[in-house]
């Protein structure tokens, strides 16, 4: 799903997440959500404000440069899964020093990755946006939602 503006990508998802939620509310209930601004992966540590108290959901991550998504992910500790898909020996855009991830998971094993997105993901040019979902258990059908509706790179391999 690339689009010209991040802020504009995740305004579509939100309005596709309302118009599905209210269709979907005799059946699930009441669903509240939040989605975070997108979170620059080269300085994460400094992003985790932009989280809160927050860390159940879904998570969606996209090239900095054309804000494709790439991956749609879910966890119950999203920053601590972001850190695992970053990997150890990892250097932070901080005090002139430019951000890389050698050992980046995402991009590790997936030979049919497109190298254009294995860069990406070693080079850290790419945002983390959160989904925080309440009840929490509607997290595995918004991931799958996302995914159909974005067919990010990782998720669906490409043959």
């Amino acid at each position: 799903m690339p689009l010209s503006q991040a802020s504009s990508d995740i305004r579509q998802i939100k309005d596709l997440l309302e118009i599905f939620f209210s269709c979907a509310k005799p059946l699930l209930g009441e669903i509240q959500f939040i989605i975070t601004e997108p979170m620059n992966a080269d300085i994460f540590p400094d992003e985790l404000g932009k989280m809160g108290d927050n860390r159940n959901g879904v998570y969606l991550i996209s090239s900095k440069n054309d804000h494709q998504i790439i991956y749609v992910g879910i966890s119950t500790d999203i920053p601590g899964r972001i850190y695992e898909h970053i990997g150890a020996g990892c250097t932070w855009s901080k005090s002139g020093n430019i951000a890389y991830f050698p050992n980046c998971a995402l991009a590790e094993g997936r030979h049919w990755l497109d190298p254009k997105i294995q860069q990406i993901l070693y080079k850290a040019e790419w945002c983390v946006t959160a989904v925080f979902l309440t009840p929490v258990k509607v997290s595995r059908l918004i991931e799958s939602l996302l995914i159909y509706m974005c067919e990010p790179e990782i998720n669906v391999q490409r043959k």
